[in-house]
């Protein structure tokens, strides 16, 4: 290995990494390099242990790129573009608490204050990298990727990207080097624990749609690696009063719930109505 490399990893913390997440065998997380060049280590994941940002599943059940990704594979463009258009149609939140796919069906016998606030900016309760700025919420003019409404060229834009990512892949492989790592954190329940995507969604997406049961993963900069239950009241999004702790709590244990289609379903389109 050459020497900065070796300084690079003394540099950025080898043993520190692996011993914050020594403690998450559920995760099943497998170091897979050395730090790149930017200092980065990367993991390898299995895809059933992921989630995007409002909890869903990197499955064609629950998650809309994976379905159209799986389409598009098949070279069904036609299919692609209509699976978007439907999702977008229904799944239409009126409020941050609504983005998230599972804790939206939930009953709240608690005060959701994050349904006071817009869907135009998903910061779940933990995130600490965006709390300093809740402006930009104000000033947002689109949706996120993940939650509708999006016009034509907005679903053309990630029909796009979901092909282009596809047969590079086919092609050429997956290069995160090359193409930028997916990157997220974890959250840890303590019996259990999920690897949530924040970087890369179209890329997991793709991956999982061609069939692959593990996949590269590395850790944002500047943000923790995990989130754990027992520390929800420490939360900044809590300490701001942005959610409140049973909510935040709730939000949490969402990323473990599997899925009821018929339900969702439901609730998405009570959400475009």
């Amino acid at each position: 290995m050459p020497l900065r490399r070796v300084q690079q990893l003394f540099k950025f913390g080898i043993r520190g990494v692996l011993n914050d997440l020594r403690s998450l065998p559920h995760l099943d997380l497998h170091l897979r390099t050395a730090p790149s060049v930017d200092g980065r280590f990367s993991f390898d994941v299995p895809i059933a242990k992921c989630r995007n940002i409002i909890q869903q599943k990197y499955d064609d059940d629950e998650n809309p790129f994976v379905r159209t990704a799986c389409l598009l594979i098949e070279s069904n463009r036609e299919g692609a573009a209509a699976i978007l258009r439907d999702y977008y149609a229904r799944n239409q939140p009126d409020s941050l608490y609504a983005c998230f796919y599972h804790s939206r069906l939930t009953e709240t016998a608690f005060d959701a204050k994050s349904k006071q606030h817009s869907p135009y900016l998903i910061i779940p309760p933990w995130d600490a990298m965006r709390r300093r700025n809740p402006g930009r919420i104000a000033h947002k003019k689109s949706v996120h990727p993940l939650i509708g409404p999006h016009n034509d060229a907005e679903i053309l834009f990630h029909l796009d990207r979901l092909q282009a990512v596809s047969e590079s892949v086919k092609q050429h492989g997956y290069q995160p080097n090359i193409f930028g790592h997916i990157q997220g954190h974890v959250l840890d329940r303590g019996d259990d624990a999920v690897f949530v995507v924040t970087s890369g969604k179209h890329r997991a997406a793709v991956l999982a749609a061609m069939g692959m049961e593990r996949i590269p993963v590395s850790f944002k900069r500047n943000m923790p690696q995990a989130f754990c239950l027992g520390q929800s009241s420490y939360w900044p999004n809590v300490v701001n009063a942005m959610y409140s702790l049973e909510e935040a709590e709730s939000i949490f244990n969402g990323f473990f719930q599997q899925s009821d289609c018929r339900e969702t379903d439901k609730a998405s389109g009570a959400s475009a109505s």
